[in-house]
């Protein structure tokens, strides 16, 4: 049975001391922490699976996990520790101190989080559609977007000065009146709902760019479909965009109140990451599919399709050894518009046949030949047709 704390005072009427939000915290940071850690670590597999270089959408995405990582690592536990999730009057003197150090470090490491995840995104998108002309719009997101997160970060850092009265200012109970005038939740909606609109940007353009791939169309929209999965991030960004707008920030039950944010923020900021590295998780897909990293008939026709044609994979360690043979096809075909059937349409085919000598060729790796075809047409008498017929 918790009792309350006499330094807080008596608890107001119909509060529920024993309700509590930390068991709630503490499993939704551990599984989404090691879910997110997993996907990263599974997204720098797979471009050692495909042969593929990392570049810097895989770096941006790394940042963000390791800043993710440092903060929540070394803050949960120790918020969670202090009374995050309990109600004021059961925790000790000290608590309001711990959680709003906590708090500190998360409103300056959230936005350089998701300003490092969508980069990702961008230069991800930058790597596969350049060729099609995106490279000017990913330039300037990035550019705005670099600008956006930083500026942020920097007025959570010195919100209060000197730095060290963000904590301290909710030493007194109840908690004295913020001196800091950039403290308030305009601020905080201010950041989000240019989050929310890079993320729909971020998703609707490369659809049309996906669209204009040689594949089927069942293909194209499966692509849209793993390009489209940020939807659940914007989402998740509009239900804490809610719970900011409706948070009671003055309120002397901080410890409590502040644990609902936390879990959406935790959930924001993990699967961002997640949706960031689903599309680079497709050889994992096709190995549980098709039993192997490159599925037939869907990364062959994307790599010859133009806006895949971004240089960024490794040659192949194989070597091939190659001799060719000219072939020569003769054969007749009768057009359907002839119902005397006195003439016929010549077709030639001529093509190249590669005899090769592989050397050291890894399993998933493919040979495109080509082949012309030379089609003729001219009348031909039923008794003029040669022995070549077929």
């Amino acid at each position: 049975m918790l009792t309350a704390n006499p330094h807080w005072g008596p608890p107001p009427s119909g509060i529920d001391l024993q309700q509590e939000l930390t068991t709630r915290v503490v499993i939704v940071h551990s599984i989404l922490l090691v879910l997110s850690t997993l996907i990263v670590v599974l997204r720098f597999f797979s471009r050692r699976l495909t042969g593929t270089s990392l570049w810097w959408d895989d770096w941006f995405i790394l940042a963000a996990l390791l800043v993710n990582f440092v903060w929540r690592f070394a803050m949960v536990p120790y918020m969670t520790h202090h009374g995050l999730g309990k109600h004021i009057w059961v925790t000790q003197q000290d608590s309001l101190y711990a959680v709003s150090k906590g708090s500190f470090i998360e409103e300056v490491a959230y936005p350089l989080v998701l300003c490092c995840i969508k980069c990702s995104i961008a230069m991800l998108l930058l790597r596969l559609f350049k060729p099609s002309g995106i490279a000017k719009k990913v330039y300037v997101i990035i550019g705005t977007l670099t600008v956006w997160g930083v500026a942020f970060a920097l007025v959570e850092l010195f919100q209060c000065i000197p730095v060290g009265s963000s904590f301290n200012r909710w030493l007194s109970s109840p908690p004295a009146s913020p001196t800091c005038k950039m403290v308030d939740m305009s601020w905080s909606i201010g950041f989000t709902v240019p989050s929310i609109v890079y993320d729909v940007i971020l998703i609707v353009m490369p659809l049309p760019y996906i669209w204009h791939i040689q594949v089927s169309r069942a293909r194209r929209l499966a692509l849209m479909g793993i390009f489209s999965v940020g939807i659940f991030v914007t989402v998740v960004s509009i239900v804490r965009l809610w719970l900011v707008s409706h948070s009671k920030a003055d309120s002397i039950d901080f410890t409590f109140e502040l644990a609902y944010l936390y879990i959406w923020t935790i959930v924001e900021l993990d699967i961002a990451i997640i949706c960031a590295c689903m599309p680079l998780l497709r050889p994992y897909f096709n190995i549980v599919i098709f039993g192997k990293v490159n599925a037939a008939g869907f990364s062959n026709h994307a790599n010859r399709s133009a806006p895949f044609t971004r240089g960024r994979t490794k040659p192949a360690q194989s070597t091939v050894r190659t001799q060719s043979e000219d072939r020569q096809d003769l054969f007749y075909k009768r057009p359907q518009n002839d119902p005397d059937q006195t003439t016929k349409t010549r077709i030639e085919r001529h093509y190249t046949v590669p005899k090769f000598e592989l050397h050291n060729m890894r399993d998933d790796a493919g040979i495109r030949v080509q082949t012309d075809i030379l089609v003729g047409h001219h009348q031909k008498r039923e008794d003029q047709v040669s022995t070549d017929e077929v």
